[in-house]
């Protein structure tokens, strides 16, 4: 026979939660994890739990955007022609490129077609070892 192994009217038997022995459920009472335990188990919760930070806003009052960095081209050297290749590349092909002129031979021509990131493609292929050139503007946005 244990100590709760008694009649209490409307009562009846439960284990403590933190040391599992037997006991009437009026005698045990609710912790704050809410497990029912004997009152000389039952421990106040921490108050450091309640403690909460303090906000660190860390953005700033009004931005603006950078201005686009725009790079001129000014007769650049795209490389020579080998009889066969007709493409040309003019700035880093990531940005829209505007293609003013393109030499061959040190020579204006409007026999090319542009992709407008900076491609340059000419209707014939220049002959081996002439330089191919161009102008432009690239803007990086």
């Amino acid at each position: 026979m244990g100590r709760a192994d008694f009649l209490r009217l409307g009562d009846w038997n439960t284990v403590c939660f933190q040391c599992g022995f037997k006991a009437k459920a009026s005698d045990l009472v609710r912790n704050w994890q809410g497990y029912y335990v004997h009152p000389k188990h039952n421990e106040p919760r921490q108050t450091q739990d309640f403690v909460r930070g303090v906000p660190d806003n860390q953005t700033a009052p009004w931005v603006q955007p950078a201005p686009a960095a725009i790079y001129t081209y000014t007769n650049v050297s795209l490389g020579q022609g080998d009889g066969i290749n007709k493409f040309f590349k003019l700035g880093c092909g990531l940005y829209a490129v505007t293609v003013t002129q393109v030499e061959v031979a040190g020579t204006p021509t409007g026999a090319y077609t542009t992709n407008g990131k900076g491609g340059i493609t000419l209707t014939t292929s220049p002959a081996k070892y002439t330089i191919v050139s161009a102008s432009g503007t690239e803007t990086m946005a």
